[in-house]
């Protein structure tokens, strides 16, 4: 293949070896009994060609040789760009199983309802709120983590089986891509299902026909052991609504323990689709990768996330809708401190629960936790 690309023998046999392993974890199908199911296997974009891991290596090398050509026109070189994907599948396969960690937040919401955050090494946190009536998940995680998060959620008293739902807040891999693991109903939006199902992070936005976003989402499925919810357990919210709290438009509500949750649509921005979770009753504002406290990130996480800023040049689908939602997204915590009183707690796609202070820049709100397995 050497003479085809423009990769060494060794870069070529990393890639090999990340699809290998992806195509050993079978997406980490089977839902909370650990059986595969071939129906589900075949249902996951990335299986249901039948391709063998060398036609697969084949068309994803094709897909980076283009990477490549357009991020060296742009003045990068070719070391740093096939170093950005060694780096990516190196790091994900080196932070699950005994590498992996969290950082931890336990937050009472009330009497009956306790918000967990667990910032996973790579990617988005995972919140569960544990309620008297059972758990909810606001985004999965990575399908490489899957099972390394179920053992944290016990180690946290978590019993993962009175998982009632899950609730994505978007299509990327770091959010919805273990919701396989969990076979309960997973409510997104119409634009994350057909995100999911077409394997391009931009669908739906401007940069849809993008080879970077499009060669990025193949990349990361593979790294990260993308298992998204089987369709049978997917609820879709509407595509719209004239409704609208803030800046967002409302799409329902969901019931979570005794609170009420708000589902609003983001501007798309991120990304397609893209849902902000707003409760007024407990002070609460999901605004997954619109708004995030950076500087709760540690090195290695400031690291990781900057592979994917770098290979499809910013994260953002449409970095101007982006700027927009931020700033609707910050109007609205401020909004709801106004009229409350309370302050509004910040649950950002990635890092800390935070509070905004009086600059309006997030600030990590209490303690935080470090956790490691003990396998």
């Amino acid at each position: 293949m050497t003479d085809k690309y423009p990769f060494s023998d060794d870069f070529t046999e990393k890639i090999r070896l990340f699809l290998t392993k992806f195509e050993e974890s079978g997406g980490n199908r089977g839902g909370n009994t650990g059986n595969n199911d071939n129906n589900d296997v075949e249902e996951n974009i990335y299986f249901k060609d039948g391709k063998s891991v060398d036609e697969k290596l084949t068309e994803f090398l094709d897909g980076i040789a283009k990477t490549v050509e357009i991020l060296t026109e742009k003045g990068e070189s070719k070391e740093v760009i096939l170093r950005n994907y060694t780096d990516c599948g190196e790091f994900l396969l080196n932070t699950s199983g005994s590498g992996f960690y969290a950082d931890v937040q336990i937050q009472k919401i009330n009497d009956s309802i306790t918000l967990y955050c667990f910032q996973t090494p790579g990617g988005g946190s995972i919140y569960l709120f544990d309620t008297s009536g059972g758990i909810v998940m606001v985004d999965t995680g990575y399908g490489i983590y899957a099972d390394d998060a179920k053992r944290m959620f016990k180690y946290y008293g978590l019993d993962i089986s009175r998982l009632k739902f899950i609730i994505v807040t978007h299509a990327d891999s770091d959010h919805c891509g273990a919701g396989g693991a969990y076979d309960v109903p997973a409510y997104m939006h119409p634009g994350t299902l057909e995100i999911i199902r077409c394997g391009n992070r931009a669908w739906g936005s401007i940069h849809e026909s993008s080879t970077l976003e499009k060669v990025y989402t193949t990349m990361i499925a593979y790294f990260s052991h993308w298992n998204p919810s089987k369709e049978k357990n997917i609820r879709l919210f509407p595509e719209n609504s004239i409704e609208k709290i803030g800046n967002f438009e409302n799409l329902g509500t969901l019931p979570v323990g005794d609170i009420k949750i708000n589902v609003l649509l983001s501007d798309g921005g991120h990304q397609f689709g893209q849902l902000i979770l707003y409760s007024e009753d407990a002070n609460l504002l999901f605004t997954a990768d619109t708004l995030m406290n950076f500087t709760s990130f540690d090195a290695s996480r400031r690291n990781y996330n900057s592979i994917a800023d770098f290979l499809v040049t910013s994260v953002n689908v449409d970095s101007e809708l982006a700027r927009k939602e931020r700033k609707s997204a910050v109007a609205l915590a401020l909004e709801h401190e106004a009229k409350t009183g309370r302050k509004c707690l910040i649950c950002g796609g990635h890092g800390t629960i935070s509070t905004l202070n009086s600059e309006g820049k997030p600030e990590t709100l209490g303690s935080v936790e470090h956790y490691t397995p003990k396998l």
